[in-house]
């Protein structure tokens, strides 16, 4: 019984996991979604710029929000396993050192 309560909180943090960063990804992207609409006022070009632009702020979240939501991660596990904090952190920064030498 407690292997398999033990199982289910397991299942449950790593859905709530997925959940914050999708959360996350939908945050960033709804913060800049005034943009998109505002693109979708443009005569004749517009209702493609405002598909275009949103699809690629939707991207731009999903790969941003990587390496911010393993800086938050390893925030959370620095107080309990400072060692495992510490090594999320570390691949947040390079995640983050990569995205920007490559732009």
């Amino acid at each position: 019984m407690i292997e398999i309560q033990l199982s289910v909180h397991k299942m449950l943090t790593n859905f709530l996991r997925l959940l914050a960063y999708f959360l996350m990804v939908f945050g960033m992207y709804a913060f800049f979604s005034p943009l998109v609409e505002i693109l979708g006022y443009i005569p004749l070009v517009g209702g493609l710029l405002k598909g275009v632009a949103g699809t690629l702020i939707f991207l731009a979240a999903l790969i941003i929000c990587i390496p911010l939501f393993l800086i938050t991660l390893s925030l959370a596990w620095l107080v309990y396993h400072p060692k495992t904090g510490i090594l999320i952190a570390i691949l947040g920064a390079v995640i983050i050192t990569a995205i920007v030498v490559l732009n």
